[in-house]
């Protein structure tokens, strides 16, 4: 495999195009000159190059290549084009599935936190075998309290269950 074409090497590519002053069709033919088998490469009629017998092959790569170089220079330039826009694509994807992944994750931390709330450890559930709160209003801790049987926080840990005895 040949080493990638450097910006510097297709600028020399580039130059070395015959370009508008030999833009005409590059044939070939075949014919002799005193008395030798020879290969001619023309443009428009006009001899560039005459090569011996053996070299058609050459001849013919010399045509063709006339009007291939162009063609791949032509495609490389497309191509660099559409790796650019291809680069801005992911650029901009990335960012978009980046902002989807953190909306993602605020929405689990949201629905942690809903099911946290849904789900009361108080002594008061484990008291009826529920998982469910009785209370009317979301709390933090347990239920208990030894003259209202419930508060919000955890300042009344060590007050007596419902239903008597102290805190287990």
């Amino acid at each position: 495999m040949s080493a990638p074409l450097t910006p510097q090497r297709e600028a020399i590519i580039r130059q070395q195009q015959p370009g508008d002053w030999l833009s005409g069709a590059w044939t070939i033919r075949e014919m002799q000159i005193d008395g030798t088998d020879v290969w001619q490469v023309l443009n428009d009629g006009t001899v560039l190059a005459t090569l011996p017998d053996w070299a058609g092959n050459l001849a013919l790569w010399i045509a063709e290549t006339h009007e291939d170089v162009p063609e791949l220079l032509a495609m490389l330039g497309r191509s660099r084009e559409d790796a650019r826009a291809a680069h801005a694509s992911e650029a901009i994807l990335q960012q978009q599935i980046d902002a989807q992944a953190k909306e993602i994750d605020r929405l689990r931390a949201q629905v942690a936190d809903l099911e946290g709330a849904a789900v009361c450890p108080s002594r008061i559930t484990t008291w009826l075998r529920t998982a469910e709160c009785v209370m009317p209003v979301r709390h933090k801790g347990d239920h208990r309290n030894a003259t209202k049987n419930h508060y919000w926080d955890d300042e009344h840990a060590d007050a007596p269950t419902i239903g008597g005895g102290g805190a287990s």
